[in-house]
């Protein structure tokens, strides 16, 4: 009952280009939340990102949410459990929840995706990650307290 009282409570969203909110979750400023979980009843929530060659988080898994990333631009390499993927533009590559898995921009120009978070939450991790690298990106007990915070393991 709940989630069909979280889905009659959406109201119709527009968010027009240029328009979305921009965050630094990997201290670059490429980043921007086009629906959080505000505008989703928690159901998910929608980021864009750019990632420069070489870049990318190291080994996690998240204990809420699932991540799912289509590739607009460029060339992302994805390690999800034993399987190694090399996803490119019009790819989509699905980070389930409680398997480890890391990507990095595997190409030699800034890469492109698009990741719906669901359900909503993490959203939040990723402004707060930017906020806290900004300010002291050496602070490694912070950014792990952090992670505990919205359900992220580091491994």
């Amino acid at each position: 009952m709940a989630s069909s009282l979280a889905i009659m409570s959406l109201q119709p969203l527009v968010v027009k280009a240029g328009t979305a909110r921009p965050f630094s979750p990997i201290g670059h400023d490429a980043s921007y939340c086009i629906a959080d979980g505000a505008a989703t009843a928690g159901n998910y929530a929608f980021v864009e990102q750019t990632v420069p060659p070489g870049e990318g988080p190291p080994l996690h898994l998240h204990t809420r949410e699932e991540e799912g990333f289509y590739i607009i631009a460029g060339e992302i390499t994805f390690v999800v459990a034993d399987k190694t993927i090399v996803a490119g533009p019009g790819d989509f590559v699905l980070g389930p929840r409680n398997i480890p898995h890391r990507f990095y921009n595997s190409g030699n120009v800034p890469a492109k995706y698009v990741m719906v978070i669901s359900p909503a939450g993490f959203e939040h991790f990723l402004t707060e990650y930017g906020d806290l690298i900004a300010s002291d990106p050496t602070n490694k007990a912070a950014i792990v307290a952090l992670g505990d915070k919205y359900g992220l393991q580091f491994l």
